[in-house]
This record gives structure tokens, C-alpha cells and sequence, in this order.
């Protein structure tokens, strides 16, 4: 569990031990949205991490292959669309209009997304080849289009109500089994065959606040429904099915904010993950912990094979490499909790930040608002230009990393792409980034 302390902005992450090299990931994870940024946990409610940073986010969504999250910055300098590449800890700026609910289709060449407007809001479709979209409604309130499996149409919220709608824009109309039942929130199973929706008691307004949410599930096309649940539940935020159609994640409110909880879709106990916000569960297609090729075609070479030799469980944790060495000019600077790391790269975030308990992430370089500093403590650092950056958008001297323990060092640094993510190389040490979120860092001589 996430704690913070206001006005002094201390984070403190979920005490939980990295796997060990090898391990095998959980079955399933989720990405939400929560304090500093876009977060990610496994459905059994364990192992916690910050992704992507950058406040307030929200409305992650996932790319079919599970690589990437397109999320939403709602204000801010940074106001706007963003896309994150869990291969590399890239992240871009896709559009700088305020989109809501953006979803990536099935083929993942579009996202779908409502635009707001005066009075309303208006749903379209971003062409990720061509950069561009089409709106396909012009008025009324149209909110959190979900894709038929197939990505030939859409469903969305239009003025309370459910809608279908086809890609290219025709045939809109009411979905046949729910005309007339008020429902913000809706999504389609991944085989199609199921739909869950949030609505209110038949005999609550659906404008009552204080009217309690319901969860049912029915058929495609929203007939045959069953109660699932009942509760404070927000409908203002997605709801999203595991990957096996077996559950259904949804947030609830609470007196800070909303947390986020799983059920079945036959009903039955509730589930609590964590705090946070428009919960998006992770595609099948990549699981975190990838195959690893029995025979390598290319072999790690100099300090990688060095590292390999130290290390014979990389084999299992990293696999094979995918391309050839490139070398550029690194920064690394050690902390307390950790060590930062900086790679002079053309584009895309490029500082990554390793944590002591054996876990990464990648940190936004761009300069924050000024803040008033504290002086170091003797024998302490104070970080400075994108490091600083990054350190202040973690919480500064209180989040995991504390203060910095030495002064940057540069060094020309080699990084190579593996099955299950990249290494870094240099200043005598090879740093392995598996795409689960964890990390191996290897001392050499």
C-alpha cells in the first residue's frame, strides 16, 4: 500500500521483494491510474510499481500486444495524450488535446477517444500511421467507447445511454436490449460473447448521487442481465475484463478517492488491488515474463558475455539478444535507495531510475516546477539537472531513492536489446532490464 504524507510529498512504495532471477511472472496485471502517474499491478494484488510518471494521469489504456499504454495527462504543461513503450521506457507526446477514454483497437493501428467540448463531447478515432483522426458524432455527451473484439464497431455512452456504432462512422444507434436503461460505464468481454455495464436501482433516479451503483453482465447485445454487485462503485470510471473473461475490475469510492477491486463475473466476494483510478487490465499476448529461444543465434559478446559468465541464470531471466551493440554517452549517479541512470539518446525519456529492491522505471527528465530545496546532508548530494528533474517528480529526499551518495559520472555506455528487454553496459557493470519490471545489475572487475 502506497502511503503519502501531504504537503511534505513523501511516497512510500509497497514493501514487496522482486522475483528472484527466472521466477515466473503472475498470470495477469493491471495498469491504473494514481499519484505521480500510471501504475501497474499483478491481479493477485501484489507487486506495486510506478510506470510512467507525470501528474495528474489518467485513463490508461493497453496496446493489444500488452508493449505499450496510451494514458491521459489532464493538466498541466503536459496536458494531453501520451503513449509509453514498456520496451524501452520511452514515452512521447501523441496528441495535446484533452482526450477522455482513449482505447486502442485490435488491430492496434487506432485508438478511439471522446474529445470534450462545449456541452458535450464527441467521439473519434486516432489514425497512429497517418496522425490524424475522424470524429464520428458532432452532439450530445458520448463517453468510454469500448472495441468489439473484431474492431469493426464501437459501443459508447451517448447521453446516458448505450450505443453501437460502427468504425467508419455508420449505423449509430441504441444497443436493442438496453434501450432506455441508464448506463455510463460498459465493455465487451474479449471473445464478445458478454457485456458488463454499470447502471442504478430501477427505482433510483440515475442522477440521485446518493443512489447505489449496480454491476451486471449480459449478453453482447445486453440482454438476459444479472445483478453481479451493488455498492458505492463509481460509474464515472472504466471497468475492465480480465483477459480469460473471468473477472471484471471496477473502481469503488472512498472518503480520499477510489480504490480498486476485482470480481467474478458469476458475483461472489470482491477483490481489493490497490488505490487508484480507471483500472485497465494487461492483453494476454505478452505475458511479463517472455519464452526464451532454446538456441541463440547471436551471442552476448565482451562485458555482456562477461556478466554471462558470472551469471548463468541470466540465460533464463534476460534470454537471447535481438541486435547488435550501440554505444553512446551515459551518466550514472548513485543514491541511497538506488541508482539513476541517463542515456543520450536522440528521443523519447531517457533516464532510468533502479531502485535498491531490484525494480525499475523510467523518469521524466523535463524540468519541474522550482521547489524549494533542503541543503544535503554531510556525505550527500544534491541531483542536478535531469536527474533533479526526475528525483522531485519521485518525492525528492523522501521517496525510495533518498538523497544521491556520489556525483554524476559519464562514460561511454553500450546497451543491447534481449528477448525480455535490454542491458546496459559500462562504467564495470552490466545492468540487465527485464520488461516484468525488474532488473539484475552485475559488478565486473
Amino acid at each position: 500500500m502506497r502511503t503519502f504524507v501531504l504537503g511534505a510529498l513523501v511516497l512510500a512504495f509497497l514493501a514487496w521483494s522482486a522475483p528472484p532471477v527466472g521466477a515466473q511472472a503472475a498470470p495477469g496485471q493491471l495498469a491504473f491510474a494514481g499519484p505521480f502517474g500510471i501504475w501497474t499491478i499483478r491481479d493477485d494484488g501484489r507487486g506495486e510499481q510506478l510506470l510512467a510518471t507525470g501528474s495528474p494521469a489518467d485513463m490508461p489504456a493497453w496496446s493489444p500486444d500488452g508493449q505499450r499504454l496510451v494514458y491521459v495527462i489532464t493538466a498541466g504543461p503536459e496536458t494531453g495524450v501520451w503513449l509509453y513503450d514498456l520496451r524501452d521506457g520511452s514515452r512521447r507526446q501523441l496528441a495535446r488535446e484533452p482526450w477522455r477514454w482513449p482505447v486502442w483497437s485490435p488491430d492496434g493501428r487506432r485508438i478511439a477517444f471522446t474529445l470534450p467540448r462545449l456541452n458535450g463531447s464527441d467521439l473519434g478515432i486516432w489514425d497512429l500511421q497517418l496522425g490524424a483522426a475522424v470524429m464520428l458524432t458532432i452532439d450530445g455527451f458520448n463517453e468510454a467507447p469500448q472495441w468489439w473484439p473484431d474492431g469493426s464497431r464501437l459501443l459508447f455512452s451517448r447521453n446516458n445511454e448505450v450505443w453501437i456504432i460502427r468504425a467508419d462512422g455508420a449505423e449509430a444507434g441504441p444497443m436493442r436490449g438496453l434501450v432506455g436503461v441508464p448506463v455510463l460505464q460498459a465493455a465487451w468481454s474479449p471473445d464478445g460473447l458478454r457485456l458488463a455495464y454499470l447502471t442504478t436501482p430501477r427505482d433510483r433516479s440515475f442522477f440521485d448521487p446518493t443512489a447505489p451503483v449496480q454491476l451486471w453482465v449480459a449478453t453482447s447485445e445486453g440482454f438476459d442481465g444479472q445483478w453481479i454487485a451493488e455498492g458505492v462503485i463509481d460509474r464515472t470510471q472504466r471497468i475492465s475484463w480480465s483477459p480469460d473473461g473471468n473477472r471484471i475490475a471496477f473502481a469503488v469510492l472512498t472518503g480520499l478517492g477510489s480504490d480498486i477491486f476485482t470480481i467474478y463475473r458469476t458475483g461472489g466476494d470482491w477483490q481489493r488491488l490497490s488505490d487508484g483510478r480507471n483500472p485497465a487490465w494487461r492483453p494476454p499476448a505478452v505475458d511479463p515474463i517472455r519464452p526464451v529461444s532454446a538456441v541463440c543465434t547471436l551471442e552476448p559478446r565482451g562485458m555482456y558475455a562477461d556478466a554471462f559468465r558470472k551469471r548463468p541464470d541470466l540465460r533464463q531471466y534476460i534470454g537471447c539478444p535481438t541486435g547488435e551493440v550501440s554505444t553512446v554517452q551515459g551518466v550514472m549517479q548513485q543514491y541511497e535507495g538506488g541508482f539513476l541512470y541517463y542515456r543520450n539518446v536522440p528521443a523519447g525519456t531517457s533516464v532510468w531510475v533502479f531502485l535498491a529492491k531490484g525494480t525499475w522505471l523510467a523518469g521524466d527528465p523535463r524540468p519541474q516546477a522550482p521547489v524549494p530545496l533542503l541543503p544535503p546532508p554531510p556525505g550527500r548530494v544534491q541531483p542536478r539537472n535531469a536527474f533533479l528533474a526526475v528525483w522531485l517528480a519521485l518525492g525528492g529526499p523522501a521517496s525510495p531513492l533518498g538523497w544521491a551518495v556520489t556525483e554524476e559520472t559519464g562514460f561511454p555506455s553500450d546497451s543491447q536489446p534481449y528477448e525480455r528487454g535490454l542491458a546496459f553496459a559500462g562504467n564495470n557493470r552490466v545492468v540487465f532490464v527485464n520488461i516484468d519490471g525488474t532488473y539484475v545489475d552485475v559488478p565486473l572487475p
